[in-house]
């Protein structure tokens, strides 16, 4: 049996020879770091594991583990009252930010941002980027891990193993 989340959502995926759970296309294990190539590949259903951290500017750690919605007051979203999301309170004395400003989506082995219809927006910075790009309302954007996140004054990186 995997080593893994038993809380998690259920994904598709592989095992290593030591039993720890990885996505279907991982030629290393992210938690051992053995090889899989050696491995028969058979892509099983299980527990997907926490897909990393959201590490604010404040040194706030958040365990991506599921959905947030980020803002001054995200549990007016819709998504944070019916339990899908988890509201991500962001401190905001210049009120550079909106009540919902945007969306953290886990979906399948991915980790998308997506602006919620914000005023002052949410932007991105790929790894290793100093350059922002600001990101169009309501489209969901696979970011990989190194990326980090503007929301009005506030920042935040997206740190993890996986590979995304």
């Amino acid at each position: 049996m995997p080593d893994v989340d038993e809380d998690g959502p259920l994904v598709r995926g592989i095992v290593c020879s030591r039993g720890h759970f990885n996505p279907p296309d991982a030629r290393f294990c992210e938690r051992c770091g053995i090889s899989t190539v050696q491995q028969t590949h058979n892509v099983i259903t299980g527990h997907r594991p926490p897909l990393g951290v959201l590490v604010l500017d404040d040194g706030s750690v958040h365990a991506l583990i599921r959905d947030y919605v980020i803002g001054r007051d995200p549990g007016a979203a819709d998504d944070v009252r019916d339990g899908r999301a988890t509201a991500l309170v962001l401190e905001d004395p210049d009120l550079s930010l909106s009540r919902v400003h945007a969306r953290l989506v886990l979906d399948g082995w991915d980790v998308r941002v997506e602006d919620a219809g914000s005023v002052n927006g949410t932007y991105v910075a790929d790894p290793g980027s100093e350059e922002w790009r600001r990101l169009e309302a309501d489209v969901p954007t696979t970011i990989p891990a190194g990326s980090r996140l503007r929301m009005g004054a506030r920042t935040m990186t997206f740190e993890s193993h996986h590979k995304l």
